[in-house]
């Protein structure tokens, strides 16, 4: 199924008006294995495109072309796609202007919260590229640094950072203290955010969610960002009685403990802390419980 959709993606590519003018990379019929093709092709996306020329600079080309590398990286091996993003912003620094169009437009659809394709782990290795080349932008390479050190912290495997938590009744707690079940899935919110508001919704009524909250393999820990004295809480009947409500004490948005850029923000953590999936969203949170 991979493979027929990775076929259908190639297709798909080549069928957009960009393309109709520039030759894609033909995979050889020997290789077979789809992450393989995905490799090979996407090292070899740019090589015909003109990266001196200015004038392609428009949504129609540029822009769809990035589109489409971006929908091919995800199905590259890590190797792959850091060759392949590599040897595209290497090429582009041919340019300055062509260099700090496609850095922008990166920025959008790999770490822009309401696109589709944002990618954290394709977005750090553009960030790595821009941060330290002297073709991008002096805007551009502060924005790079600021968004590398806001990706690197919070990587899946690593114990989360740990911040003090404000509970109902004006108790504190750190968060790695408070881990007592197999799997936390905290929610990063903002009672005023509408986005929050609906990913609420969806979740209190997942029967999946709750049947681990019951049977005591799961917690929900639902973590209020708003200052106290910017608002006030959200109604109690907005919130589950089995997810445990606290409010952040630390300051986790402003000392940028967690890239909470788009709320809301879910993590899903083990036992001891380690990040299992870090800023996903509930259909992963599904599969892993599904899966485990």
């Amino acid at each position: 199924m991979r493979r027929l959709f990775l076929l259908f993606l190639f297709t798909v590519a080549a069928s957009s008006s960009w393309a109709q003018q520039y030759a894609m990379p033909q995979v050889p019929d020997s290789i077979r294995d789809a992450t393989a093709r995905a490799d090979y092709a996407t090292e070899r996306f740019w090589e015909r495109y003109n990266f001196c020329d200015t004038t392609l600079l428009t949504p129609d080309y540029a822009e769809q072309a990035l589109a489409d590398f971006i929908g091919l990286l995800h199905y590259a091996s890590p190797k792959g796609r850091e060759v392949a993003v590599n040897r595209w912003l290497d090429a582009a620094t041919a340019t300055p202007q062509v260099y700090n169009y496609f850095a922008k437009q990166a920025d959008y659809y790999l770490y822009h919260p309401n696109s589709p394709l944002r990618d954290d782990e394709l977005n750090l290795l553009v960030v790595r590229h821009v941060a330290e080349c002297e073709v991008a932008g002096e805007a551009q390479r502060i924005r790079a640094r600021f968004l590398l050190k806001l990706g690197t912290r919070n990587q899946v495997g690593d114990v989360a950072t740990d911040f003090t938590c404000q509970t109902a009744d004006g108790q504190e707690h750190r968060l790695l203290e408070m881990l007592h079940t197999p799997l936390t899935l905290m929610l990063f919110y903002d009672p005023e955010c509408d986005n929050c508001r609906g990913m609420i919704f969806r979740l209190r009524y997942s029967s999946m969610i709750n049947q681990r909250i019951s049977d005591g393999r799961l917690m929900f820990l639902a973590v209020n960002v708003m200052k106290e004295e910017e608002g006030e809480e959200v109604a109690e009947e907005e919130l589950p009685d089995n997810w445990l409500q606290v409010r952040d004490a630390t300051g986790v948005q402003e000392n940028l403990l967690y890239d909470l850029s788009g709320l809301p923000v879910l993590f899903l953590l083990d036992a001891e802390g380690r990040v299992l999936q870090r800023q996903t969203d509930i259909h992963q949170v599904m599969n892993y419980l599904v899966s485990k």
